[in-house]
């Protein structure tokens, strides 16, 4: 049987309208991703109050996701911001357990991601996992450097998480502790659940490699060679399926992005919806 293939999509409602939400998403129904069917799990990180107008919202982005042929929106969830995207992750985890197995793909990404703006793109990240043997997390891009705040200069390089992939059996290997869940600030978040992430990863025999140098692929030890720093990118952030929005290209164009989607936004709102919220915020109320 075939490994099932998971996206996890990572978002906080502190922009009420979600319009970079509905790009990505959208995206990931115009481009091809190149495998049969996608498992996607939303998880929303409560930064101030979720109303019933971003309830509407997101019920009316993901009813024109479940008209996409491969994606079947398998659950949405709401959780307090402690942990930011780190805890909406482990929620989500847990969430697809009972479908998930070892060998089961995952692709995890956040709000600060752009894409997908070509076919293949779920593909590419399963074809770069591939490339190398033991390997246990793959991601667009891989940074060897800690925080300035904290500057470690060793076992701090990391697969950069606005978008990764690994399998089931890695992920599944850190709950319930998971990397990040704590992090209240944006500093945590990075050491504690960015780079923290990746060197679980590391330190349990695994290796990280990223699309933008394919061919380089770091281990616990190596990842502190020098040699390593001076591998040149063999590919563009414009040849990666997905990127981190300071590379977006188009970036320059996102008010006039957002004007346009003021204009689609009263169209969604009128189409009939059927999405189930699972609460997991601290208030626990049913929508």
């Amino acid at each position: 049987m075939d490994p099932k293939k998971f996206v996890v999509y990572l978002t906080v409602n502190d922009l009420s309208t979600f319009h970079i939400d509905y790009f990505n998403l959208l995206n990931m129904c115009k481009h091809d991703p190149g495998v049969d069917h996608i498992h996607l799990y939303v998880a929303i990180s409560l930064a101030k109050k979720f109303t019933l107008f971003q309830k509407s919202i997101i019920g009316s982005i993901l009813h024109e996701v479940s008209k996409c042929k491969w994606i079947t929106c398998e659950s949405v969830i709401l959780k307090p911001n402690l942990g930011r995207e780190f805890s909406s992750l482990q929620h989500c985890l847990l969430a697809m357990k009972p479908m998930a197995t070892n060998v089961d793909y995952i692709l995890v990404r956040n709000r600060s991601s752009r894409g997908p703006f070509k076919s293949r793109w779920y593909k590419e990240y399963m074809d770069q996992f591939l490339l190398h043997e033991n390997t246990g997390m793959v991601g667009s891009t891989i940074n060897h450097h800690d925080h300035f705040a904290r500057g470690l200069t060793e076992n701090v390089s990391h697969i950069q998480s606005y978008v990764f992939l690994s399998q089931w059996k890695y992920l599944s290997d850190m709950l319930p502790d998971f990397p990040g869940i704590k992090a209240i600030n944006h500093l945590d978040a990075v050491i504690s659940g960015e780079i923290e992430l990746s060197q679980r990863i590391l330190r349990s025999g695994a290796r990280i490699s990223c699309l933008r140098i394919p061919e380089k692929i770091l281990d616990i030890h190596s990842q502190n060679d020098p040699a390593q720093l001076i591998h040149q990118p063999t590919r563009t952030f414009n040849e990666l399926p997905i990127i981190h929005r300071k590379r977006d290209i188009f970036g320059f164009k996102l008010r006039m992005r957002q004007l346009l989607y003021t204009k689609i936004l009263w169209l969604l709102l009128q189409k009939k919806r059927n999405v189930m919220f699972l609460d997991k915020s601290e208030s626990n109320s049913s929508w």
